[in-house]
């Protein structure tokens, strides 16, 4: 069920008319990327809530121990690369400031306690995970929509998540799943659909009829480009503002110039006169008449992003939220049967008509918001590492400040 909802989602980069300022909604402030802070404060505020209203500690209490998430992080990431053969997964636990780490041997659980990381015994390798999890990837026909998969850290175990009803010892068998491999997978169930939300993170866009939303700005081989969500567009589309508003020079937003779908799910459009357009760049919307700001990117989730770290998303629907960041390399089969590989998935809620919602977490950028389940409790990411990566990595496209 791919639907092109109302958007006025993160990236507030199109906030007025002619050169001259309008009188933009709250949720649309006015504020220019000038004066945008090129800082955590807002992450954090919110980020600090969000772990608040999961753990039951004070707004204070969240935020002090939220300010030890990257060191603990950096911990849980260090041992694993450390130890990577007896270590299939790790992750942190902010509010009681641990990190911690699966481990297969004694001796790495010894490692582990020696540097400060909590030990669990694990049952399963990594690498046996891993061909579990590409052979459902190879299987995907197989599944049916609104499912998805992945290799869960904590858990340590391939979870595949499934529609109400469905026969999972089926689907494995016609995924090709060994029985004696069975054992390594945790089946969850659903009854809500999921759904594509829209496009990427910034103000509201009108394609044809349909509305979504800009997204994080990147600059590729000298031009600058929204990155957006590939299922709301198609190759060649003209894009507007919503509300029908243009840059200084009277232009609109620009026109799609490349369509990933559904193998990724995003897409490029290149902007008209980047520089005319005002806010613009490097800000999210926070949708308390503020702005968040980027100036990186997550290069790779993985090494970057432990299990339990607090993400943001902005959206036209959700607004402002926060949450914990899950797995990365989830696939997921949406309502209409199209599969999209190596998503981040995140403990947000979102809903139709925040596709495009920005993800960051600090002042990187994380991705794209493509999905999720409808009134749910998660939302699918397409990450920004890998769009980068598919133009020629880093020397070849980078985030972008349109003001600089």
């Amino acid at each position: 069920m791919r639907k092109r909802s109302a958007l006025l989602a993160a990236a507030a980069v199109l906030a007025v008319t002619g050169g001259v300022a309008t009188q933009l909604p709250a949720s649309a402030s006015a504020t220019t990327a000038a004066g945008a802070p090129r800082s955590m404060s807002a992450y954090m505020s919110a980020a600090a809530s969000a772990l608040a209203a999961d753990t039951g500690l004070t707004p204070s209490q969240a935020a002090g121990r939220l300010a030890a998430q990257d060191d603990l992080s950096s911990k849980a990431l260090a041992f694993r690369k450390q130890h990577m053969a007896a270590t299939p997964g790790v992750w942190i636990d902010v509010a009681r400031g641990e990190a911690h780490a699966n481990v297969t041997t004694s001796a790495a659980a010894r490692a582990a306690r020696q540097a400060g990381v909590v030990p669990h015994t694990a049952t399963y390798a990594a690498t046996d995970l891993k061909r579990v999890k590409d052979q459902l990837d190879a299987a995907a026909r197989e599944l049916p929509p609104n499912s998805s998969w992945h290799v869960d850290d904590r858990d340590n175990r391939v979870v595949i998540d499934l529609p109400s009803g469905t026969d999972a010892t089926s689907i494995m068998g016609k995924a090709g799943i060994a029985k004696a491999d069975r054992e390594k997978i945790k089946v969850t169930t659903h009854k809500e659909k999921t759904s594509r939300y829209g496009l990427a993170g910034g103000d509201g866009l009108r394609i044809g009829k349909a509305t979504c939303s800009a997204g994080i700005m990147v600059n590729w081989s000298g031009t600058d480009y929204l990155v957006t969500a590939g299922h709301c567009v198609q190759t060649g589309d003209r894009v507007e503002r919503h509300d029908g508003s243009t840059n200084r020079r009277g232009e609109n937003v620009g026109t799609v110039e490349e369509r990933q779908f559904p193998y990724s799910d995003y897409a490029l459009v290149r902007v008209n006169s980047p520089r005319e357009w005002f806010p613009s760049g490097h800000v999210v919307n926070k949708y308390d008449g503020g702005f968040n700001s980027y100036d990186d990117y997550i290069r790779n989730p993985r090494p970057e992003l432990t299990s339990g770290s607090y993400v943001c998303t902005s959206g036209v629907t959700s607004g402002w939220k926060c949450g914990k960041f899950q797995e990365d390399g989830e696939a997921w089969k949406d309502s209409d049967g199209h599969t999209t590989y190596n998503l981040i998935k995140a403990k947000v809620s979102n809903d139709e008509g925040d596709s495009g919602g920005a993800a960051i977490y600090g002042t990187k950028a994380v991705g794209t918001i493509v999905g999720g389940r409808i009134g749910g409790e998660y939302t699918y990411i397409q990450p920004l590492s890998t769009v980068i990566q598919n133009h020629g990595g880093d020397n070849s496209m980078r985030v972008v400040d349109w003001q600089q």
